[in-house]
């Protein structure tokens, strides 16, 4: 788990410096800087979500929510959504940065890449501490 959190601190640091510095230094136009950001979000989208389900309950890595990290069946909800519902907000950020603007979708999908997870785990845990589940 120290390897992951590590590992995901230095490669998201990169890549966001690479987004910020790459286009000053080979001044490229707007279209490749927007291709270079959306390829960038595509690649830790799809490596957080496919590493989400697999991280152990703890206080220090994941999605940590007030209620996620107060219960450890929030905390695998939580996760297990946030998964299953990457590959199709990375399907639809791919195709919707083809034919439109692709930064303002970055923005779309990964606030909903959060919400969605965080909202139902918010039910999840309020359901289970009023006796529903």
């Amino acid at each position: 788990m120290r390897r992951l959190n590590r590992f995901s601190m230095v490669f998201t640091v990169l890549c966001f410096s690479a987004i910020n510095w790459l286009p000053e230094i080979t001044n490229l136009n707007s279209n490749t800087e927007e291709i270079f950001s959306t390829v960038i979000t595509v690649i830790i989208m799809i490596l957080i979500g496919n590493t989400a389900p697999k991280i152990p309950f703890n206080r220090y890595m994941g999605l940590r929510l007030p209620w996620t990290v107060r219960d450890e069946s929030t905390w695998k909800v939580a996760h297990k959504l946030l998964g299953y519902i990457t590959f199709p907000l990375v399907i639809i950020l791919i195709i919707g940065s083809i034919f439109g603007d692709s930064i303002a979708l970055i923005k779309y999908c990964l606030i909903t890449w959060i919400i969605i997870p965080g909202a139902y785990s918010g039910w999840h845990y309020y359901m289970k501490i009023q006796g529903r589940r």
